[in-house]
């Protein structure tokens, strides 16, 4: 009798959906292998660690990944609610965060948090706007939704 191990087959379905998804995530893709995200960093660390840094639950989370997913929201015009759901259901997008399947993920309130603090910080404004340079540093322009 010939058994059928069923978890390669699984694992092989996550890889060829990963490269599916390539072609239709192909942005992502290009936007993370062209920009330097870890530029952002220092302003981030700065801006979150200041005295009247909240005590929020994204600080669980890279504050990078975390400013990749206010990114996500704001080219795609999502809610919070909407990038919680699809950062869990999308390869392309936890790939973009540097997400596993089944890794923790942040959920709406910890998105909202992190984009009251750096508000609160006052540099929400000119991440953005480094954003963008960098993006036009590329050739390409960042359209939101």
């Amino acid at each position: 009798m010939i058994t059928v191990e069923k978890e390669p087959a699984r694992a092989f379905y996550i890889v060829e959906s990963a490269n599916r998804e390539d072609d239709l995530c192909d942005p992502l893709k290009a936007m993370h292998d062209v920009i330097d995200f870890d530029a952002f960093r220092p302003t981030l660390i700065h801006a979150l660690e200041g005295p009247n840094a909240s005590k929020g639950g994204w600080r669980a989370f890279d504050p990078v990944m975390m400013f990749k997913v206010l990114i996500l929201e704001a080219l795609n015009d999502l809610s919070d609610e909407r990038a919680e759901f699809l950062i869990k259901d999308r390869l392309c997008y936890m790939r973009f965060l540097g997400l596993s399947p089944g890794e923790r993920t942040p959920d709406r309130n910890t998105i909202r948090s992190f984009r009251e603090a750096l508000k609160k910080a006052d540099v929400i404004d000119s991440l953005f706007a480094a954003f963008d340079a960098a993006i036009t540093a590329t050739g390409n322009q960042a359209t939101y939704g």
